[in-house]
């Protein structure tokens, strides 16, 4: 069974003939005791005891009901997926993620990790997501950031700390080609989305089970200490073809003006710099560069800066989702320049188009990319 990793009293309600007691219960990626029964333990609001009392005054007796516990309701189960012991051979072909010629086992379909961005913890634990063709950065709680980063192109040997699903992935994951998402755990609202994904072969989702393809290590403390094979977790895949949800090509804005670096406000603030020497735009997070345990910088080739509308989670009040159907205003950094412009797509299974302040289509560089879902008013450039 699943030891809380803390147990905080949120509200009692009071009648005069009931006694309701609920528990916010943190089960969230506690660690080794996570067990296949709690596999899509969160933040989860669990009815403990509910203990009902009815007192009858009369002239000469009072009468107390026995208490009677309940137990919670039953977790909503993530269909296993069938994983194979291994991937096929390599083919050389165009990656669909970067614009470019890689050689990329065949089959294998988008492999996307959550990965956790919480703090100097979970910064001094990463590892692998150097090597993402594309990384979503969304908001979870607050102004907090949590990456959901896509591998196709290249496979490095562990990728984490893995970190929790959350119901924007969903729109995130929809237009990847029946990707396979590597995650820690959910809550039960997100967990019956999930399960939903799935049965109509949107994403292939794989929740932790403290087994292969995800491991501990004990050199780092919970919850930044679980890890993820992305080769095996790719062999858990269902058929996904994956497909180019961006046009790379030459520089075709005609509005494009130079740009050395981009700053997003956030819990932890970041920043984008441009860097002539690699080509590359170098990540900066709370005033240091955003290192990999191993050293390496986190450098994409483009950064896109989507500007979002974030709402309230309908699943729980205290996270956000971000609606990336629809369009909105958006930034693309490539080449030491940057285009100001918008974004559109009309369904989640579509890639995004880009355009300039002209109204003509904006392209990315052949490479990496990072993409930013950002409220409005939260960036600049310089």
């Amino acid at each position: 069974s699943t030891t809380p990793v803390s147990t905080t009293p949120l509200r009692t309600v009071e009648s005069t003939t009931t006694v309701v007691q609920r528990e916010l219960v943190d089960v969230v990626e506690s660690g080794p005791t996570l067990g296949p029964d709690e596999l899509l333990a969160g933040l989860d609001f669990i009815p403990r005891t509910v203990a009902t009392t009815t007192t009858t005054t009369t002239s000469t007796t009072t009468t107390t009901a026995a208490p009677v516990t309940t137990s919670g309701p039953a977790p909503i189960r993530i269909p296993t997926p069938t994983c194979a012991s291994g991937l096929g051979g390599v083919t050389t072909v165009v990656a669909p993620f970067l614009g470019t010629t890689a050689s990329i086992p065949t089959g294998l379909p988008a492999v996307v990790v959550k990965v956790s961005n919480n703090n100097s913890n979970s910064r001094r634990a990463l590892i692998g997501l150097d090597q993402a063709d594309i990384v979503f950065e969304e908001r979870i709680e607050g102004t907090a950031t949590r990456f959901a980063a896509v591998f196709h192109s290249r496979l490095p040997a562990n990728v984490g700390p893995v970190r929790s699903g959350r119901t924007t992935d969903i729109q995130i994951l929809w237009n990847l080609g029946l990707p396979v998402l590597g995650y820690s755990g959910s809550n039960s609202g997100v967990a019956r989305q999930f399960a939903d994904a799935a049965a109509n072969r949107l994403f292939v989702p794989v929740v932790n089970t403290d087994r292969a393809p995800f491991a501990r290590d004990s050199r780092y403390r919970a919850p930044d200490n679980l890890f993820v094979d992305p080769t095996s977790l790719g062999a858990c895949g269902n058929g996904g073809t994956p497909r180019s949800i961006f046009e790379y090509g030459p520089a075709t804005s005609t509005t494009a003006e130079p740009a050395t670096s981009v700053l997003l406000q956030a819990r932890s603030p970041f920043r984008f710099d441009w860097d002539a020497g690699s080509g590359t735009w170098r990540r900066s997070q709370d005033g240091t560069a955003h290192l990999t345990r191993s050293g390496q910088q986190l450098a994409p080739d483009n950064v896109v800066v989507l500007f979002v509308r974030y709402v309230q989670s309908s699943i729980d009040a205290s996270s956000v989702d971000a609606e990336t159907v629809g369009s909105g205003d958006a930034w693309v950094l490539r080449d030491g320049t940057i285009t100001v412009g918008g974004w559109s797509r009309d369904r989640a299974g579509q890639g995004y188009t880009f355009t300039d302040a002209s109204g003509t289509s904006t392209t990315l560089t052949p490479g990496s990319t990072w993409v930013v879902l950002a409220p409005a008013g939260s960036a600049s450039w310089s």
